[in-house]
């Protein structure tokens, strides 16, 4: 008998790929800083100065389309493999065999009786041990927006993290310091360092981190894209080796 669950595997297997090669992507464009500092007058205070910094290099196509690749594979991974125990299971055209996720606990239920229909009620309580909804699993709901936001627009962007080591200021001018937090504003794609006034003298050192991330998705943008789908990578294959394995306990596949 053919392994049912081969598409899955497949498809994990792909997105693995896919996931290696956007990290190598990453450390490739990450080898030289993509970010360069400019000053501009503060908007409020008359005289003085705002020390940001700035996206100087546009990030090259392949990485968010790179992203989006895995996503799509990661979460077409469990789909294919409840499709797998609906076969398994004795439907011979399953059309209501999908992965269920949703929003909420009671949305789910709803999901599993709709969604899942013709997947072995057997096999439900593993389904509900994955939580897949808001509340319950978190990886799986962010990956679950990933997918949904890549079917829209590009998933990942740069985003700087700024950490002060020292800040040292001399002179008479006056000088309104660093932020209480260095916030990136995707938007601008800019960050501010520190304000100082007229004559002032400084001397600030900042530790700085390039990320490549998620954009707005929430648990997934502060690391980076490819640390963030290695972790989903995980979670997914988790699921369907656990799937496949109370499938054969069921006595669905020998």
């Amino acid at each position: 008998m053919a392994d049912p669950f081969y598409s899955a595997k497949c498809k994990l297997a792909w997105a693995k790929e896919h996931i290696a090669k956007l990290e190598w992507e990453i450390q490739n464009f990450l080898e030289q800083p993509p970010c360069e500092t400019f000053t501009e007058p503060h908007p409020q205070k008359y005289g003085h100065t705002v020390q940001k910094i700035r996206l100087a290099r546009l990030l090259p196509p392949q990485i968010p389309m790179i992203a989006g690749d895995a996503v799509d594979n990661l979460r077409a991974v469990l789909d294919h493999a409840v499709f797998a125990v609906a076969i398994a299971g004795g439907c011979g055209h399953p059309r209501n065999a999908y992965f269920p996720f949703s929003a909420t606990a009671a949305g789910f239920e709803a999901n599993l009786k709709g969604r899942s229909a013709d997947v072995p009620q057997q096999i439900w309580p593993l389904f509900r041990s994955f939580q897949p909804y808001k509340g319950g699993n978190d990886l799986l709901v962010a990956l679950k927006e990933a997918c949904n936001r890549n079917k829209h627009a590009l998933i990942v962007s740069v985003i700087v993290i700024a950490d002060v080591v020292s800040t040292k200021i001399h002179g008479t001018g006056g000088f309104l310091g660093v932020p209480t937090q260095h916030v990136w504003d995707r938007a601008k794609n800019e960050m501010e360092l520190f304000t100082e006034g007229p004559g002032a003298e400084r001397d600030a050192r900042f530790d700085l981190r390039f990320l490549i991330t998620f954009a707005e998705i929430p648990g997934a943008d502060t690391e980076q894209a490819s640390t963030v789908l290695y972790t989903f990578a995980v979670e997914v294959e988790r699921i369907l080796c656990a799937i496949e394995a109370e499938s054969r306990r069921l006595g669905f596949i020998p």
